[in-house]
């Protein structure tokens, strides 16, 4: 009789080891991706932060001289900056800036449409991010 108890005991011990090893390891990974996802996000953010950045630069360029089209290059950690500033009006009236950046196999393409009155002065804009 107390032979059967230990061996029911130990059963269940066993089965018990085992149901909390099968919990711990579902909470285990439930937190990888947790991590995994925030990193990501992270990343996500701060290179289009960046390409918003690279935006921001070409339209002070912009402002300060109208026919511009010198853009960045090779800008930031590891040259993952690229800005491209193109008239695509006619007479320096519309301009199309281009910011594409790359950090930690994130990647951001962001497009300014700016328009420009006779004066030369920054009317509107419109910006849109690209996706490939």
């Amino acid at each position: 009789m107390k032979e059967k108890r230990g061996v029911i005991a130990l059963s269940t011990m066993i089965v018990l080891a085992f149901v909390v090893m099968i919990i711990a390891l579902f909470i285990g990974g439930i937190a990888i991706l947790r991590i995994t996802t925030s990193q990501i996000s992270s990343e996500s953010a701060e290179s289009f932060y960046l390409s918003e950045s690279g935006n921001q630069d070409a339209l002070l360029k912009i402002a300060r001289d109208k026919t511009t089209t010198a853009g960045l290059g090779g800008v930031g950690i590891d040259d993952n900056l690229e800005v491209g500033i193109e008239n695509t009006g006619i007479e320096n009236q519309e301009k199309t800036v281009s910011s594409d950046s790359s950090l930690k196999n994130q990647y951001n393409n962001l497009r300014l449409i700016i328009g420009l009155d006779d004066d030369g002065k920054i009317t509107s804009y419109n910006w849109a991010q690209i996706t490939e």
